[in-house]
């Protein structure tokens, strides 16, 4: 399933994503597209090749399944 998520607000701040979710069995895993976060003079991107954005990813990960599971 594509999604595009406009603004969505976190522990560790808010993101802006797009990509895919697969549903492989009973586990869900996330090919982000393109992520984004709110910095203080509007929306950064982040690199998803990067360790750095790697992390910040996988931070969000089980929020971003259980809201994009919840609007299904």
């Amino acid at each position: 399933m594509n999604f595009q998520i406009s603004r969505f607000n976190t522990e560790i701040g808010i993101f802006r994503l797009s990509g895919e979710l697969e549903q492989i069995n009973s586990t869900h895993k996330l090919n982000y597209k393109k992520a984004e976060f709110m910095g203080t003079d509007g929306w950064v991107e982040l690199d998803l090749s990067s360790e750095h954005g790697q992390k910040i990813c996988s931070q969000i990960e089980t929020a971003v399944i259980e809201h994009l599971s919840s609007n299904s």
